[in-house]
């Protein structure tokens, strides 16, 4: 079976640099990872319908896990990681789930809940996700990262921990503060400091 012709792989070079421009993190998963790979935002193949030198401009190439680049393959009408504001995504404790927040325009909503949808982010579906999203907690529950290191190892999540630590009870629904008093009790346990 004969497959068809990728474009000559001129990207590799820059699989280094780009690693290093999303700081060690998935553009899609928005955490850290030790496999991330090239993906092109704009599939080859629609670049070689549309644009054929888009497969080997910078603007094109995103750092992502190998598991969502085969999984986005060529999908199209997705948010682009870059277009994604502050805010716009939040995960939720201690389901750990992915949810879109107000802060995403409404012209982009319906784009950000496909694009999570399809690419299996919002964690329902995809149990890798949500066990990514458990062991960077895990490292912060065990003392093994401040708060610090956890938002930037796993922002979303730090996100996360920082707004249930800093919740007033009456805030949380009961399982979020028996959430929250397990996870500062765990903390101590392991020697970590806690707010």
């Amino acid at each position: 079976m004969r497959h068809r012709a990728r474009p000559r792989d001129y990207w590799s070079w820059c699989a280094e640099p780009l690693r290093e421009a999303f700081e060690e993190r998935c553009g899609w998963a928005a955490m850290f990872i030790a496999d991330g790979c090239v993906d092109h935002f704009v599939s080859w193949d629609e670049c070689k319908r549309r644009d054929p030198g888009l497969a080997y401009e910078w603007s094109n190439y995103r750092y992502v896990t190998p598991r969502l680049n085969s999984r986005k393959r060529h999908l199209e009408g997705l948010l682009d990681p870059f277009e994604v504001g502050p805010g716009w995504f939040r995960v939720e404790l201690p389901s750990l789930l992915l949810v879109c927040t107000d802060q995403i325009p409404p012209e982009q909503r319906a784009r950000a809940q496909q694009t999570i949808e399809r690419l299996g982010l919002v964690g329902d579906r995809d149990p890798k996700i949500r066990r990514l999203r458990a062991g960077w907690l895990r490292r912060y529950r065990d003392d093994l990262l401040t708060l610090a290191g956890l938002g930037y190892f796993a922002p979303l999540v730090g996100q996360a921990v920082a707004a249930l630590l800093d919740a007033e009870d009456e805030r949380l629904d009961p399982v979020q503060r028996e959430f929250r008093g397990r996870l500062l009790a765990d903390r101590r346990a392991a020697g970590g400091t806690v707010p």
